[in-house]
């Protein structure tokens, strides 16, 4: 079971960076884009991070997910309101905390998968 929430869990960022993709070329409605990042940012913050962080015991995974929630989130207020000037300085910082779990991950010996989930998700992010 593990295995394989690990699996759907990386398609994923994946998915949202496809859908995102087809959005911006005006091929579907953002109305596709927007349920889906908000269910996977449901997902990820209250849902998987505080079942898991119960078992692992660590603030920092609790943070973890709070940062992969809240990307999605942008994204669907950045593609909702472009011209707010302040989105850009948010999805810069997003880019530096995710960058910066991705670095901490790295070097974490039992958190492989949280590295990857933090990669794929940094993918999203040149697609705004």
């Amino acid at each position: 079971m593990r295995k394989k929430q690990i699996s759907i869990e990386y398609t994923l960022p994946i998915i949202l960076c496809l859908l995102l993709f087809l959005v911006q070329q005006n091929l579907i409605q953002s109305i596709l884009y927007i349920l889906p990042a908000l269910i996977i940012s449901l997902w990820f913050f209250p849902i998987r991070g505080f079942f898991q962080a119960e078992k692992e015991g660590s603030y920092i995974t609790i943070l973890s997910d709070f940062v992969l929630a809240i990307l999605p989130i942008s994204t669907v207020i950045y593609l909702w309101a472009d011209e707010l000037v302040i989105m850009h300085t948010v999805i810069q910082l997003l880019v530096i905390l995710n960058f910066g779990f991705l670095i901490y991950f790295y070097f974490q010996k039992n958190c492989g998968e949280r590295k990857w989930l933090h990669f794929l998700f940094l993918l999203l992010l040149p697609l705004i």
